[in-house]
């Protein structure tokens, strides 16, 4: 089966490869879902072959249906918020490709982004073409897995029905299948935090920014493409100024070498296992920490963050909760960490029927509660690279090797 991806958990770039090729599709947070889906779904019998965002980039395009028709059996394409003004040219090329294919095709959660206080009965200039997705996918029988229920609403408004599409959550969620577990634990001074956000020009950063100075063993975990360069190369500085966000080598994250980029799910959950909290207003950041059974808070800004941490029940406070809450203990005595728990094997089994609607097996559908799947014995014998740190504990040698290598993968990008 062709799964849209940037690279395969079975690879393994290397940072200057993940950021030549852009393999995390701007976002790190893109790696975890699309991971989940190769757990669930390779086996003895079954390939996934990534498309390196083919679509994505208009190298797979209406013109290749006929190759792909002969060489798959279905395409799978996890996506993210694509309903949204910035996506839609994108969205639109997929619709076009999808229309000329003969082969299933299955979308395992898709969300819509929309400002918090949206319950998705509302109408975008973009309706049109979300109304074209959709229907090149359902017309062949398939069914649209929707990541909540703010999407799910929005679709309803769009006028299909519980036959064209299903609440899903998101697919990282599940990761692990049914096996969800997060450990106890004591705040002090000492303990070890995770930190994520992105530069939202609200308290948020106030917040995130106290906690760096509250809690000396912290970690910042920043997401975008430009912050892995950042954090790997040294420059470009981020182009925003924000004061309490950190944008260039001169912060003090980055000049203490408090900040570390995963590359691989893999690499990333092993570090989150270590960390006591995590706290901040990325999804997928805290998500990780979720499926790591390591405490996690996320500040929900949107309703895209609403619509996946509602559905799923994740440990949350919303941006607004932020003016009567002045530190991070304050939150944690106003949250429940074990909420995600509560629904999750309920969750699990509904994501399960999707596949099964869909006439895709899954690793799951002879034992939910399987924890060693097919997948697991080849990513533990691959050597992936720990989360990347930044340059200002590098030796010459080391800085100018990671240099040359993003030179090289630069021209051989170029070729």
């Amino acid at each position: 089966m062709l799964i849209r991806c940037g690279t395969s958990p079975l690879d393994n770039f290397n940072p200057s490869k993940m950021i030549v090729r852009n393999s995390i599709g701007n976002n790190i947070g893109n790696l975890v879902y699309q991971f989940s889906i190769f757990r669930a779904l390779l086996k003895k019998d079954v390939s996934l072959v990534s498309d390196y965002y083919g679509v994505d980039r208009g190298y797979i395009t209406s013109a290749n249906s006929k190759k792909i028709n002969k060489n798959y059996s279905a395409y799978i394409c996890p996506m993210a918020n694509s309903f949204r003004d910035n996506f839609i040219k994108k969205l639109n090329r997929f619709t076009e490709l999808f229309k000329s294919l003969d082969i299933p095709i299955i979308i395992p959660g898709i969300g819509l982004s929309a400002d918090l206080k949206s319950d998705g009965y509302e109408n975008f200039s973009f309706d049109q073409d979300v109304i074209n997705f959709v229907e090149s996918i359902t017309e062949n029988g398939n069914i649209v897995g929707v990541r909540g229920n703010v999407t799910g609403n929005y679709l309803s408004n769009l006028g299909f029905t519980k036959k064209e599409f299903m609440v899903i959550g998101c697919p990282s969620m599940f990761t692990f299948g049914n096996h969800l577990k997060i450990k106890d634990f004591i705040i002090d001074e000492n303990s070890k935090i995770s930190l994520n956000s992105a530069p939202y020009g609200h308290l948020i950063e106030e917040i995130i920014s106290k906690t760096m100075n509250d809690f000396s063993n912290y970690y910042f975990i920043p997401q975008t493409k430009s912050e892995l360069k950042l954090c790997y190369l040294g420059k470009p500085s981020l182009k925003f100024k924000n004061h309490n966000y950190p944008t260039n080598m001169e912060s003090d994250s980055y000049k203490n070498n408090r900040v570390k980029v995963p590359i691989s799910v893999y690499t990333w959950i092993k570090f989150l296992k270590s960390v006591d909290l995590s706290f901040g207003a990325r999804l997928h950041g805290n998500i990780m920490a979720a499926i790591s059974g390591t405490p996690s808070i996320m500040i929900v800004k949107d309703a895209r963050m609403k619509d996946v941490s509602e559905y799923h029940d994740l440990t949350r406070i919303y941006k607004e909760d932020l003016n009567e809450l002045n530190s991070i203990q304050d939150i944690i005595d106003n949250v429940n960490f074990k909420s995600p728990l509560k629904n999750h094997e309920k969750l699990f089994k509904n994501y399960l029927k999707f596949w099964k609607k869909n006439n895709i097996k899954t690793v799951f559908d002879q034992d939910i509660n399987v924890k060693r799947v097919y997948i697991d014995k080849f990513i533990e014998k691959i050597p992936y690279m720990p989360p990347v740190e930044t340059i200002s504990n590098l030796e010459k040698e080391e800085f100018n090797n990671r240099i040359k290598e993003y030179r090289s993968e630069k021209k051989d990008m170029e070729k």
